[in-house]
């Protein structure tokens, strides 16, 4: 028989008998772990299915039909309990045997079973049925970091305590469940009949509780949704940022390409416009000039047009004198 060592009740003296019973070797311990987070996954799969039963029946945790289907979680609770004491142990053994690489889906599976036992503990105990039998030591508010094995030091183990030892586990479950006082009858006779009111309470308070979880949980997935939300548009933010940061250092670039073009203009300035003056100085002068030689080139031709025609008219007149005589 496999782990023929470890009692039914899963009680073990301490953690080095747990060990030694699993054999010598860490694959030994490696394929432990592994059955026991099999077990503890069958345990929380129960669980699940149960209370889907009672949510969809709308039962109260005071009502025969919903203790009758509660009260099998009574020893899954404590299995369950001693299950995670005991792997949380061997982890610390096999990480202060093996690299913590190859344990890396040892780690996931023991994040995620550890999550599903604090809702379960958490559920259970919002339960007036499972005050009345049961005290759950919480499991911490985080998993132990098993790459640090002096953790294991200061690690203490959780425990469950059942309250109602003297009920007889032979008696019926009718005389037991419902009963919320521990008289009964001398002569064997079933225990009395709750007052309707303090069911009526307990029904309510129930009803109370499991409308508060569904608003937390409801609660819980809008953060969930509002996170992503933010997550999304802070990277989106970051992006145009970065984005607005590239074309900035663009247009910086282009800005300083343009003020040493100023400055190389700047220092042309002055030269263009004497140089133009120059030129135009010159121009004028030479028009000047021009416009004083064609005046006088001007009269010159008008004094030699006039003694021109003068002399023609002396010509001609001296020839007109010749013919007459």
């Amino acid at each position: 028989m496999k782990n023929s060592q470890i009692p039914g009740n899963l009680v073990v003296d301490d953690h080095q008998q747990l060990i030694q019973s699993a054999g010598e070797g860490e694959d030994a311990l490696f394929s432990l772990a592994i059955e026991m987070f099999d077990y503890l996954d069958c345990i929380l799969d129960l669980q699940t299915e149960i209370f889907k039963t009672i949510e969809s029946s709308k039962q109260s945790s005071m009502t025969n039909a919903g203790q009758c289907r509660l009260k099998p979680l009574i020893p899954c609770i404590q299995d369950a309990m001693v299950l995670y004491d005991y792997v949380t142990k061997i982890l610390f053994k096999l990480h202060s045997k093996l690299s913590p690489d190859l344990l890396n889906g040892h780690r996931d599976r023991f994040l995620k079973i550890f999550k599903g036992l604090k809702k379960f503990y958490e559920k259970t105990m919002s339960l007036q049925y499972f005050k009345n039998l049961i005290e759950i030591h919480h499991l911490p508010k985080y998993p132990p970091n098993f790459l640090v094995q002096s953790e294991l030091q200061n690690y203490q183990p959780s425990r469950v305590t059942v309250l109602n030892d003297s009920i007889d586990q032979n008696d019926t479950i009718s005389e037991h469940l419902v009963s919320l006082d521990d008289t009964t009858s001398t002569n064997g006779s079933s225990s009395p009949v709750p007052d309707p009111g303090v069911m009526a309470l307990y029904v309510e308070k129930d009803r109370q509780v499991k409308e508060l979880e569904y608003q937390v949980d409801g609660l819980k997935l809008e953060l969930e949704r509002l996170g992503r939300q933010a997550r999304t548009q802070l990277q989106q933010l970051q992006f145009e940022i970065a984005e607005l940061k590239q074309e900035l250092l663009l247009k910086m670039q282009q800005l300083a390409e343009k003020d040493e073009i100023i400055q190389q203009l700047k220092g042309h300035e002055c030269k263009i416009p004497l140089e133009f003056l120059e030129r135009l100085e010159k121009a004028e002068l030479h028009s000047k000039s021009m416009d004083d030689k064609f005046l006088k080139l001007k009269e010159l031709y008008q004094r030699l047009s006039t003694e021109h025609v003068s002399l023609l008219r002396k010509v001609n007149q001296a020839i007109r004198n010749k013919n007459l005589h």
